[in-house]
């Protein structure tokens, strides 16, 4: 039944209930007093009945005294307030790349990158906020993107942060490419990997990359940037993309005290014990210069080790680095090709070794190469 078949309902029995409705008449007797006799007779039926007034003995009010309630003030302790100090929240700072640089700019906001949150959607992304500035060859205009055009890839670290811009210009590639390689030289950067894009045997683009360290595709203190050309046009269109893994701050329970008087290395039945100070200095300062490792990044060297030797032993180093107090502080290397991940005093926070570390643990196990 719908809602009009119950409202049709309810008016039935509204119709039903006003059929059967009591009309109340008047009685047919009536009831009436004569207030000038001292006997009231009242007149019920036709029969007199005659009513005896009863007389009612005033009753004499005796007034309740009441006692005053004595109100106790309430003394009320103040309660001291204890201030709640409140941590500051550290935000990440702002880091700004290239301002110096002389002539035509564009300055250009990083960001996470879409593939890469894609991929690892579980790791947050960085919330670093980095802006880099860059030279604009002269007389180049910017305009819309233009995916034809290849780079040297993108970097599969849940730290990274990019972004690309693109221009046209009436010069030729090779001209516009060797003005770049001079503005970049001036920054410290060099051409660290070059490539090209096609499809059907024919090329698309061609592409340089710069780079400040060498050390394409890894965490660095600078960025990378990646200059591509598209190729076939009657003007040269262009992209300048900027690549940089923001790590985050190292904690500082991950850093190593001085006063470390000897070192335990251990790996499957093999255990090492160095007492030499030069060699301990040497590894507290370079672990103590190490950086967070990065998810997503592999700290592996492609042909093994630094010097392209399988490893001996793949697994986990267990490190003792023993205080003058006699305080003991675990570490832990990773050796999947070479001493690469470090994990110090069960922070759960993952350093990321180097060659310079494989080749010093290296020198007392053996384990490495």
């Amino acid at each position: 039944m719908g809602v009009k078949g119950m409202r049709t309902l309810a008016v039935g029995v509204l119709g039903i209930m006003a059929a059967g409705a009591v009309i109340y008449a008047a009685a047919p007797h009536s009831v009436g007093i004569n207030t000038n006799s001292p006997v009231a007779q009242t007149t019920l039926g036709g029969t007199p009945v005659r009513q005896t007034p009863v007389r009612q003995a005033p009753v004499r009010q005796t007034p309740v005294r009441q006692a005053p309630v004595r109100q106790t003030p309430v003394r009320q302790t103040p309660v001291r307030q204890t201030p709640v100090r409140q941590t500051p929240v550290r935000q990440t700072p702002k880091k700004t790349f290239f301002q110096s640089i002389a002539g035509p700019r564009v300055g250009i906001t990083l960001a996470p990158d879409p593939m890469v949150q894609k991929s690892m959607p579980d790791i947050p992304a960085s919330r670093a906020k980095v802006e880099v500035y860059l030279p604009v060859y002269p007389g180049a205009k910017q305009v819309a993107k233009y995916p034809q055009i290849g780079d040297m890839g993108t970097p599969m670290s849940a730290d990274l942060l990019d972004g690309t811009l693109y221009f046209s210009s009436s010069e030729g590639a090779a001209k516009i490419e060797n003005w770049y390689k001079q503005q970049f030289a001036k920054l410290g950067y060099t051409v660290d990997g070059s490539g090209s894009t096609g499809r059907y045997g024919k090329t698309t683009s061609t592409f340089v990359s710069f780079s400040k360290t060498g050390q394409l595709g890894n965490p660095t203190p600078f960025p990378q940037v990646d200059l591509g050309f598209a190729t076939g046009g009657s003007t040269t269109v262009f992209k300048l993309k900027v690549d940089y893994i923001a790590l985050p701050s190292r904690p500082a329970n991950t850093l190593l005290p001085k006063n470390v008087v000897k070192v335990i290395l251990s790996g499957g039945a093999q255990s090492f014990t160095v007492t030499d100070s030069n060699w301990i200095q040497t590894v507290v300062q370079e672990m103590n210069a190490l950086s967070v490792a990065s998810p997503g990044i592999t700290n592996c060297p492609a042909l093994g080790t630094a010097a392209g030797v399988k490893p001996k032993y793949q697994g986990v180093v267990q490190a003792q680095f023993v205080l003058q107090n006699g305080k003991t502080i675990p570490v832990l290397f990773s050796i999947p090709c070479g001493v690469r991940d470090v994990t110090v005093d069960h922070s759960q926070v993952t350093l990321q070794g180097n060659a310079k570390l494989d080749r010093e643990i290296n020198a007392v196990t053996g384990f490495a190469g």
